[in-house]
């Protein structure tokens, strides 16, 4: 998945259907089944490396500090030892959430809305210059509707203009050094392809 995503012909609105994909696979993976399978090949391996598969390893008694002799310890000296049901609950399934956790935060929605956003201000997609998929990475930079949709008409009259005239543009940087004569008079539009050639840059790094 991190190669996909570092790709510098990776289509950013993909990341979605990617981080779904692996959310999913991972989720598949939190149940007792997946658990036993893990385990039993990780017996396997160690019976093959000559090592005993052993879920506990041999520990000498604890003994109490000099500093607490003649008093009554209540608090237990050494953590309990733990056996293969308590390996899966304190940390199978502890990693897997966490995993979980992180993958939805790297990937809500809103993070999702703004990649589609990204992805309409390329020449080479098929959303280009769509406002529903531009829109809410508008309003995430807080740039108003109706400035967008303005600025988005007229832009695209100017594109027809000089398709007219035989300049064809094929990249977000094209677009980006096209548009950048007229960034005051597209002063929202060109803050968002900005932004969104910037986050190509970061990809490719």
């Amino acid at each position: 998945m991190s190669d996909q995503l570092q790709s510098a012909t990776f289509d950013l609105e993909a990341a979605d259907d990617l981080a779904q994909s692996v959310t999913i696979a991972i989720s598949e993976k939190r149940t007792e089944d997946k658990w036993r399978e893990i385990r039993n090949e990780a017996e396997t391996l160690c019976v093959n490396a000559g090592i005993a598969p052993q879920t506990q390893r041999e520990r000498r008694r604890a003994q109490t500090s000099r500093h607490l002799e003649g008093f009554v310890v209540e608090a237990p000296l050494e953590r309990a030892r733990l056996d293969t049901d308590d390996l899966r609950t304190h940390s199978f399934y502890p990693v897997i959430d966490r995993l979980l956790m992180e993958m939805k935060r790297r990937f809500s929605t809103e993070t999702n809305e703004v990649l589609r956003g990204v992805s309409a201000l390329s020449p080479k997609h098929t959303s280009f210059l769509d406002k529903k998929m531009i829109l809410p990475m508008a309003r995430h930079y807080r740039i108003s509707e109706e400035n967008l949709s303005a600025e988005l008409y007229q832009v695209r009259r100017l594109l027809q203009r000089k398709e007219e005239q035989g300049h064809t543009i094929t990249s977000t940087k094209e677009f980006l050094s096209l548009m950048r004569p007229y960034r005051d008079a597209f002063i929202d539009l060109y803050k968002l392809m900005h932004i969104s050639d910037t986050s190509r840059d970061l990809s490719e790094l």
